[in-house]
């Protein structure tokens, strides 16, 4: 009986990363992780310690158990909708571009580190949306928003979170830089746009949001995966789980079946101080 490959030495001293919900990802001999560039939790020692947990759950061919396989989602150029304020269409599909390349060559060699007998994947967002099948899939998200109000309701509140959080954390390095008298004028600005323009930004979370689920529900057909994501579901992802609605068009309907499970992960110091 052949035995598991020897699991590489642990990448991150810092951090440890322990699966909140969604244990059901144990079904699946596949995980997926759900990149948002500029986020934090995807960065560094966090993703460092997202490696150690894949690698203390590698395939055992003995057992029969594990992941065989980790698609590596970089949603980078998804962010392009969060520019809106700040540049032009074409200049923000090309610094999210530049951000999703930044990324990938960040932590090139960290995701070499996985242990060799698992199947490593990396997909850019451009693939997916670029997929012959997108489109298929985005109509019919598109429909539902129209057609469905509970689920146009759902979309629309993650849209206005989003704004919020961008507001928010605005306010937190204004704050950080030590207030409004000594914070950048820049700093100051993009503040203001973002005050100034929110009916335009809760459009442009609107589409964030319906590409984002349209690209989910594709990914779930082409290739199911457990769901790796250190934060909670969108309002409106988990619309399709908690109502699973009569109506529903049938590609949406990968967002609520059991093929699909989406697992929040979070991450605890090694050692507080």
């Amino acid at each position: 009986m052949s035995k598991p490959a020897q699991q590489p030495s642990r990448l991150s001293d810092q951090y440890t990363l322990k699966v909140k919900t969604g244990a059901g990802w144990k079904r699946f001999f596949a995980v997926r992780l759900m990149i948002s560039v500029g986020s934090p939790k995807h960065e560094g020692e966090k993703f460092r310690a997202t490696i150690d947990w894949i690698n203390r759950n590698a395939w055992n061919e003995a057992e029969q158990t594990g992941i065989k396989k980790v698609i590596v989602s970089v949603n980078g150029v998804l962010q392009r909708h969060n520019f809106v304020t700040d540049c032009a269409d074409g200049v923000a599909l090309a610094q999210a571009m530049k951000m999703e390349q930044q990324w990938i060559a960040t932590h090139r060699q960290v995701v070499k580190k996985i242990n060799p007998a698992i199947d490593v994947r990396t997909i850019q967002w451009m693939e997916y949306i670029g997929d012959k099948d997108y489109v298929g899939f985005r109509n019919e998200i598109d429909a539902a928003y129209i057609n469905i109000p509970q689920f146009a309701e759902t979309v629309n509140a993650d849209a206005q979170e989003f704004l919020g959080r961008q507001i928010n954390r605005l306010a937190e390095e204004i704050k950080v830089a030590g207030g409004e008298e000594k914070a950048s004028p820049e700093l100051l600005a993009r503040r203001q746009r973002l005050l100034d323009n929110k009916p335009k930004l809760i459009t442009a979370g609107v589409e964030y949001i319906l590409e984002e689920l349209a690209a989910f529900a594709m990914m779930v057909e082409k290739d199911p995966a457990a769901e790796i994501y250190p934060g909670s579901n969108l309002r409106s992802a988990e619309f399709w789980i908690k109502n699973k609605p009569e109506n529903a068009p049938e590609r949406v309907s990968r967002l609520m079946g059991t093929e699909r499970c989406f697992t929040r992960v979070d991450f605890s110091s090694i050692n507080p101080t």
